[in-house]
C-alpha cells in the first residue's frame, strides 16, 4: 500500500468515526500543508509525523468511546 493509499484510508476511517482530518492533525500539531503534500505525493511522512497521526488518530477514538 502507498502512502497515498494509506493517507485515503484514514480519511475514510476518520470521516466514518465522526472526525475531520483537520481534528487528527491538530492533535498531531501537524499543518494541513504537510498532509496535502503527502496526499499528493509531493513528500513522503518522517516516521514521527505519521506515528503522530496514528497515535492522535487512536487519542481521538478512545475519547469518543469513553463518551459513548
Amino acid at each position: 500500500m502507498s502512502t497515498t493509499d494509506e493517507i485515503l484510508a484514514l480519511e475514510r476511517a476518520a470521516r466514518i468515526a465522526g472526525f475531520r482530518v483537520a481534528d487528527i492533525l491538530r492533535a498531531a500539531n501537524l499543518d494541513r500543508s504537510t498532509w496535502t503534500r503527502w496526499r499528493n505525493g509531493v513528500t513522503s511522512p518522517r516516521l514521527d509525523n505519521w506515528r503522530a497521526v496514528h497515535k492522535a488518530v487512536d487519542h481521538l477514538i478512545a475519547g469518543q468511546q469513553r463518551a459513548a
